[in-house]
């Protein structure tokens, strides 16, 4: 193994949610092909080890095990895209539906 410098350790620092980019995706790609452990790469990217198996998990090819950054790019973005969106619920809507109640749609037919 190449020798890495790897940030310091903080004991336990608050670090807001955020999702892996798609450097930190190729470093630990690079990083699982040269031999490093999931914590060795969670300190190497600044996010907690389970960030790592979660992702190694979810985005390693399923055929053969391997984690490769450019397939696991293409299946987080997937995912993102294929997700459920939050509708709002506007005033044009409630008037829709008011519209509709008034014609004697019930609630059932509307949804």
């Amino acid at each position: 193994m190449d020798s890495v410098i790897l940030p310091p350790q903080i004991a336990k620092k608050e670090v807001a949610m955020s999702h892996i980019t798609e450097s930190q995706r190729y470093t630990i790609s690079c990083m699982r092909k040269t031999g490093y452990n999931q914590s060795q790469i969670a300190l190497a990217i600044e996010k907690d080890k389970s960030v790592v198996c979660r992702e190694l998990k979810r985005n390693s090819d399923a055929r053969n095990g391997i984690y490769k950054a450019d397939l696991a790019n293409r299946k987080s973005n997937k995912r993102q895209k294929e997700k459920h969106k939050f509708k709002k619920f506007t005033s044009s809507v409630e008037k829709d539906i008011e519209d509709l109640l008034r014609i004697d749609y019930t609630s059932l037919t509307i949804i």
